[in-house]
């Protein structure tokens, strides 16, 4: 049985309530401005020892991606940022282009050193994406080359039969119907009429 002064903690750990409490929360410092960052957002989110003051002082440096922005100008999959230890970590936010859901926001910093590490560096992150649009004028290229063949299809004359013109040979009389007739040389028609 545990005595009212103790406090037991997520792993078990028994502290006495006689030590001082600030003790056991490890001060984590701002590495801009070396001031307590333990509440600000970007260490609460993405556990970057940034202070709330420091990130509004500098946007560009701790800007955030939405996850579609990141895999198009880093050329990650979704396994880059969800199955690839450690996870990125990532906010949520409302999405403006679909209004019941929310997308996920990324630290630029950590989304670049992700790449860099799934491509080998700034070289790995240029020819990829140098490869992708490549990829892409070809997957066009065959695109544009598919509808001109379509359209050449389309726009060809459609071929008409020929007209098969009879030529008729000598005509013969047929005495007991009193007609004449005659046969065609190509096609074996034969035509019989009377003569007035």
């Amino acid at each position: 049985s545990a005595s009212s002064n103790t406090i037991q903690s997520k792993n078990h750990v028994n502290f006495s309530s006689d030590s001082n409490l600030s003790d056991l929360l490890t001060a984590v410092n701002c590495r801009e401005c070396n001031l307590c960052c333990n509440a600000s957002y970007l260490y609460e989110k993405f556990g970057e020892n940034v202070c709330d003051e420091c990130r509004e002082k500098d946007k560009d440096q701790f800007k955030l991606i939405s996850k579609t922005d990141a895999k198009n100008e880093f050329v990650l999959k979704d396994c880059d940022f969800d199955s690839r230890e450690p996870p990125l970590k990532f906010a949520t936010a409302p999405n403006p282009h679909n209004h019941r859901g929310y997308m996920k926001l990324y630290l630029v910093g950590q989304v670049y050193e992700r790449a860099c590490e799934v491509h080998g560096g700034d070289e790995g992150i240029d020819a990829a994406l140098l490869k992708r649009s490549k990829n892409r004028e070809l997957l066009a290229q065959r695109k544009m080359d598919k509808k001109l063949s379509e359209l050449r299809k389309q726009s060809k004359p459609r071929q008409m039969k020929e007209v098969h013109v009879h030529e008729f040979g000598e005509e013969s009389y047929i005495e007991e119907d009193d007609e004449y007739s005659h046969t065609c040389k190509s096609c074996g028609y034969s035509q019989t009429y009377e003569k007035l």
